[in-house]
């Protein structure tokens, strides 16, 4: 089981030398900045809690992040402990359930370098190998710009002799979280269709979007996903192959963490 999340804020030693472990193969600026606290003493703090994001601040740190069986999955090193624990939550989500951190918020980069070394030589010590998520070849935790997902399109835009009823079936039991909205996942075209994909960002999940306004490649679908949920509105949210609700509903099941349990899996 995780630990209870604790949090701290990290000072910086007292004095400018750098410890010899921490050098690299020229001199470390003199900065009064050091990673003084190892690996194994460092608190972990949880990652989610009660379906929100716990708060990170906006610094320089050196990190660690554990799977929910405590397994020490990647050792980092960043500018802004905040963003990238979003991204690792977004890209890993299976293995992002706690970090261990230590700020370092005026760091050089050779500094930060020298604490990420530190961190890795004491966890192959611990454990007898690097964390998956630093061996060579992986790409997954490394940090990178998000390329928006490619909207789901019903058809290639030809002709088909399947019944629009019967793709939207298969979308909607094919993929987890579908959203049909008027407007693409870039530019919605409408403030409701906005408001939902707002929401399903916040909350960091994964989610396909299908454009009921696109008609080469969704003919007929305004109509038929209402015909389909028995629903009049637009836009309308599916989870696990079932309607859940239009941007109303969403909203609400937000603010009473409903939908929180609805994405984990935990709730009907």
């Amino acid at each position: 089981m995780l630990h209870s999340t604790r949090t701290r804020a990290f000072t910086s030693s007292s004095s400018c030398q750098v410890p010899r472990r921490l050098l690299l193969s020229r001199t470390v600026p003199q900065r009064c900045v050091i990673a003084d606290a190892s690996l194994k003493d460092t608190p972990f703090t949880l990652v989610m809690e009660k379906g929100e994001l716990a708060e990170f601040p906006e610094q320089p740190a050196v990190y660690a992040v554990y799977n929910k069986d405590d397994q020490i999955q990647y050792i980092g090193l960043t500018r802004k402990i905040n963003v990238t624990v979003s991204n690792h939550l977004r890209d890993v989500p299976e293995s992002t359930a706690a970090v261990r951190y230590e700020l370092l918020p005026d760091a050089s980069r050779d500094a930060l370098t020298g604490a990420w070394k530190a961190w890795m030589e004491e966890a192959l010590a611990a454990t007898g190998g690097i964390p998956p998520g630093n061996a060579p070849g992986e790409t997954k935790w490394q940090s990178r710009s998000a390329k928006p997902k490619a909207d789901v399109k019903l058809t290639a835009g030809k002709a088909i002799n399947v019944p629009i009823e019967t793709l939207i079936d298969q979308v909607v039991k094919a993929n987890k979280v579908v959203a049909f909205i008027k407007g693409t996942r870039s530019t919605p075209q409408c403030g409701f269709s906005y408001k939902m994909l707002s929401i399903l960002n916040d909350m960091r999940t994964d989610y396909e979007v299908v454009n009921v306004l696109d008609d080469f490649h969704n003919p007929g679908l305004r109509e038929a996903i209402k015909e389909y949920s028995q629903w009049p509105t637009i836009p309308q949210l599916y989870i696990g192959g079932e309607f859940v609700g239009g941007s109303d509903i969403v909203e609400q099941m937000v603010g009473n963490g409903e939908l929180q349990l609805v994405l984990r899996g935990e709730s009907k």
